[in-house]
């Protein structure tokens, strides 16, 4: 990954000040869990995987739901970009665990996760799993949990072995013991969802002998492999250049290699691909406006800058010049002229058309909540579980979905067109997270 996406991807996962209430008095206590005991399920470093775990509300109706999010950071593209993140040690890092064992309630990511409907054990925020067992595994692979292991390199390749190692200890600790699941996660955590949800849904229906729902919840992961304004591949060779780097034919759906040929194989590390055989019931959470896609893919520069394509970057799209200015990085609608807004909607379009591509519509007990706003882990934001689509808030879809039986009609939450007129969003409700 270039310098200047990793700046804006950061910026983007920086949390806001967190509530005290939030901090303290309402969170039960979390422990940091290292793998030690797992050789091969290291981070790029070398260091141990990780993962956090807060146990259920004591006596409570969610006693046996558990929810399993996984934590998101982008990726890295090649053995390059790759030792970048391994050489940073400190609790910020992406490629390390070496930092947060010694500051473990540090993890920024982690911290801004308790605003996540899915996470957060505030009731308000997030009714339906505010109770139950909360786990997050942090993510130090680079490519959303799928390396299948070292090649020649000296990093560590082992995304997939993270994974699996990380389910093993939590059917220990009583995950063995569950009767309802969600596995979740954003961004390249979202990705991982759409990849690794059946294969843990198989586990747990092999280890868990009380399971009676497993469904997926990925959030901002739908990453449509489309070109640049400029008509460039630059997301598309990138995944490809993930997947080789990685060795991740051991990390991706085995189905959907199945009806790969070789020089395709790569395609089933992409969200559309993955999407396209996943049979775990899920919800998909996003914006088909994205604030890091269309920014760090349909805006891509030539020099790997977000936003730096010809015509674009700062005030409409992400610019890493201002990576610490959180409030325009996700750039409101007015921002934008109304020339970009009319190629915004294009994007909007290709996102659509590749999302209907999967299947993903036909499927019984699955839904879409799809809304406009300009943003990226809009779901990690305070006040995102008040955001509509078709006057239907966030966290009630998430309930309506989750109480749904597997028969269920698809739940189609479509997201409106920006209008070229000024101030051009559609949704009203997005205010609410800006």
């Amino acid at each position: 990954m270039q310098a200047p996406v990793l700046i804006f991807l950061l910026a983007l996962l920086l949390p806001p000040t967190v509530p005290t209430s939030l901090e303290s008095g309402s969170r039960r206590p979390t422990s940091l869990h290292l793998l030690s005991e797992h050789p091969d399920a290291v981070c790029l470093d070398g260091s141990p995987g990780a993962f956090y775990y807060s146990p259920s509300k004591p006596d409570s109706a969610s006693a046996d739901t558990w929810v399993i999010f996984l934590e998101g950071g982008g990726w890295c593209f090649s053995e390059t970009d790759c030792s970048s993140r391994a050489a940073d040690t400190s609790f910020l890092s992406l490629g390390s665990t070496s930092g947060l064992a010694k500051f473990p309630n540090h993890n920024p990511r982690y911290q801004q996760s308790i605003y996540s409907p899915p996470s957060s054990q505030n009731c308000d925020a997030n009714p339906v799993f505010c109770e139950a067992h909360h786990v997050y595994l942090v993510y130090c692979d680079g490519n959303s949990f799928s390396g299948g292991g070292s090649s020649s390199s000296p990093l560590h390749y082992k995304g997939k072995f993270i994974l699996d190692a990380s389910i093993a200890a939590l059917l220990d600790m009583g995950l063995s013991n569950a009767t309802s699941v969600l596995i979740s996660g954003d961004s390249a955590g979202g990705l991982a969802t759409i990849l690794h949800a059946d294969q843990i849904a198989a586990t747990l229906a092999a280890s868990a002998p009380k399971l009676e729902r497993v469904k997926a919840l990925p959030m901002s992961g739908f990453f449509p492999p489309l070109p640049t304004t400029e008509g460039f591949p630059v997301f598309a060779g990138q995944m490809e250049s993930a997947f080789h780097t990685h060795n991740s034919s051991a990390g991706v759906p085995a189905l959907c290699l199945e009806g790969k040929k070789e020089a395709d194989k790569w395609k089933c590390n992409t969200s559309p691909d993955a999407l396209a055989v996943m049979t775990t019931p899920l919800l998909l959470l996003n914006s088909a406006y994205d604030a890091w896609s269309t920014s760090c893919i349909y805006t891509l520069g030539e020099d790997g800058a977000c936003g730096g394509a010809d015509g674009w970057g700062m005030p409409c799209v992400g610019d890493a010049s201002f990576a610490g200015d959180v409030a325009r990085i996700y750039g409101p609608a007015f921002l934008c002229s109304r020339e970009q807004v009319g190629e915004l909607n294009e994007w909007r379009a290709g996102f659509l058309e590749q999302l209907r591509g999967t299947g993903l519509y036909e499927r019984k007990g699955s839904g879409a909540f799809l809304h406009s706003c300009h943003t990226h882990t809009a779901e990690n934001l305070p006040n995102a579980q008040w955001i509509e689509v078709g006057g239907v808030k966030l966290v009630d879809a998430i309930a309506s979905w989750w109480e749904a039986d597997e028969g269920a009609e698809f739940l189609d939450f479509a997201p409106c067109e920006w209008s070229e007129r000024y101030p051009h969003q559609c949704n009203p409700t997005c205010h609410s997270i800006s």
